[in-house]
């Protein structure tokens, strides 16, 4: 998944400070699903900005990615 948000995010930086993120993401796998992968994207805050179901980490990355440019451009 790391190397899925330097792909379709490189201007965003990962790290597993909570301190310094500006954003946490919570990412589960569904194996029981026929939509397997889970994403939620938290702001610091802790409030929910973004949530979505695809079939792979990829896309699960590509949504999320685009609602953290859309919310930054926003601010």
């Amino acid at each position: 998944m790391i190397n899925d948000f330097a792909k379709q995010c490189p201007e965003v930086t990962v790290t597993n400070d909570k301190d310094k993120a500006t954003y946490i993401v919570l990412f589960d796998r569904d194996a029981n699903a026929a939509t397997r992968n889970k994403i939620a994207v938290f702001n610091k805050n802790g409030s929910l900005a973004f949530s979505g179901k695809t079939h792979t980490v990829a896309n699960a990355v590509k949504d999320a990615c685009a609602e953290v440019k859309k919310q930054k451009a926003g601010n």
